[in-house]
């Protein structure tokens, strides 16, 4: 072999290392910005989460107390409607008795 095979033998076997090193390199690169793109969304919904945390849980607290005064509202609906009905159901029964009688 002469001296230029080697050089060029040896350039390629060089690239080659080289461009394994490169790629991963370029594998360590990308990983490396995913972790600090994921960590950066991470830490944005924790001090998003810290901001909202407060008026949040109070939000839930009002709402809570709402749904139970509702509830004993609806409670208080469903009794007078039972009334109402019962109400009604004698009114009929006396105009059957008046109009019959």
């Amino acid at each position: 072999m002469s001296r230029d095979d080697d050089d060029e033998e040896g350039d390629l076997s060089g690239r080659k290392r080289r461009h394994g090193k490169g790629s991963g390199k370029h594998v360590f690169k990308l990983l490396s910005i995913f972790a600090i793109v994921a960590l950066c969304v991470l830490g944005l919904m924790f001090i998003y989460e810290k901001l909202q945390g407060g008026d949040l849980q109070q939000r839930l607290v009002t709402c809570l107390s709402q749904q139970r005064v509702l509830d004993g509202r609806f409670a208080e609906c469903a009794t007078q409607l039972q009334d109402i009905n019962g109400s009604l159901r004698g009114c009929e029964f006396q105009l059957q008795q008046c109009a019959g009688g």
